[in-house]
């Protein structure tokens, strides 16, 4: 079995809080559990809790705001419940691993909101970081999406990849009352 360092038995710690509260109860059984190299145990049992815990909040927060970027609207519409609905999804999720984490940290964001049934979810939003996780040229979607003064708003979102960046255009067709 292969045995892991230092620094990525630190990258577990800084992405899974329930590890590191094992870990600071018992570190140890924890560093035997993840197999750390037996020469490396000394640097991390004696590893700061207070500092790992603040880089693990600067990391989260660095997610938080590129997420909140990708969303604007999404985000606007969860108002003060935003950081802790992103919270309770980052405690449930593994941590995107590619060069596109901001985009799939957005879409199972998306898919914890819709999981939950979160009001705030904002449909066409969700369709746009679908289209740019996809290798998709052009899409287009039928969405329904709440309005103002309890209507539905039937959209048609055309979402293109074009030389340069992708693009899209959204047209509304026309609004329903809601039950």
């Amino acid at each position: 079995m292969k045995q892991r360092g230092a620094v990525e038995a630190i990258g577990l710690l800084l992405r899974d809080r329930r590890l590191r509260e094992r870990f600071a109860a018992e570190r140890k059984i924890v560093l035997e559990e993840l197999k750390v190299v037996p020469e490396e145990w000394n640097c991390l049992l004696h590893l700061s809790l207070e500092q790992l815990g603040n880089q693990a909040e600067s990391l989260i927060e660095k997610r938080q705001g590129a997420v909140a970027k990708l969303i604007p609207v999404t985000w606007r519409r969860l108002g003060c419940r935003a950081q802790q609905q992103y919270r309770d999804y980052v405690d449930s999720a593994d941590w995107p691993p590619t060069h596109q984490r901001h985009l799939i940290d957005a879409e199972w964001f998306y898919c914890f909101l819709a999981e939950h049934r979160v009001e705030a979810y904002s449909r066409d939003e969700h369709h746009w970081v679908r289209f740019l996780l996809s290798r998709r040229r052009f899409s287009i979607q039928l969405l329904r999406t709440p309005d103002r003064q309890s209507h539905q708003r039937f959209v048609l979102q055309c979402c293109f990849r074009g030389r340069r960046l992708p693009f899209k255009k959204t047209i509304s067709l026309f609004r329903v009352k809601s039950r």
